[in-house]
């Protein structure tokens, strides 16, 4: 799950299959969140904890990475389509986790 995090809360959340930029939500922190989380009408407080919340951009940049099955399932169809939609996604997250 993708959350958008603005003022230490969730603002909303996004599945892992959707390609989420930092230009669609620029005063905003864009995490994945591997826990179980429910949106409501209220607003929620960012459900990680202080240690997920100052975890290196290596760390983050490899919990938002796709998986390697996935990974390699976009390579082959983007050589079969022609496409570049590995290249956009890891290069999303390289930007939304910078060095």
């Amino acid at each position: 799950m993708i959350l958008i995090i603005k003022n230490g809360f969730v603002a909303a959340t996004h599945t892992n299959e959707q390609i989420i930029t930092q230009e669609m939500y620029p005063d905003c922190e864009i995490v994945s969140y591997y826990g179980s989380f429910k949106m409501s009408p209220v607003p929620q407080r960012d459900p990680r904890s202080d240690e997920e919340k100052k975890l290196s951009y290596q760390s983050l940049r490899k919990m938002a990475y796709p998986s390697l099955a996935d990974q390699l399932d976009m390579l082959y169809w983007d050589i079969t389509n022609k496409t570049g939609l590995w290249r956009e996604s890891i290069k999303a997250v390289k930007e939304r986790y910078p060095k």
